[in-house]
């Protein structure tokens, strides 16, 4: 929450916003009730436009999808999920062309 905290509270921060969440190199350990926590907590801020969440391995798949489950549309208006850094950049970019 607190990496999520700085980046949203930065003069630079824009409602509406495009952004890239790569946790392909995290090692989140969350249970539910603390998903839930989390989750509550980002849904009080700004809304972003396209979100592209960045994962490595199933297990964080899975982490993310039950995030956006408990998040959406409160958060983002669209979110993608990728293996890949490449391929997040890459849809974020076709997203900033709409």
């Amino acid at each position: 929450m607190e990496a999520f905290s700085l980046i949203t509270e930065d003069p630079l921060w824009k409602k509406q916003m495009n952004y890239i969440a790569n946790y392909s190199s995290a090692q989140v350990k969350l249970n539910y009730k603390e998903m839930d926590a989390y989750a509550n907590w980002a849904r009080k801020k700004d809304k972003a436009k396209y979100i592209a969440i960045v994962v490595s391995s199933e297990l964080e798949f899975g982490m993310a999808r039950m995030f956006e489950m408990l998040t959406e549309p409160d958060l983002y208006e669209e979110c993608k999920f990728c293996y890949d850094l490449k391929e997040a950049e890459q849809w974020i970019e076709s997203k900033s062309v709409d």
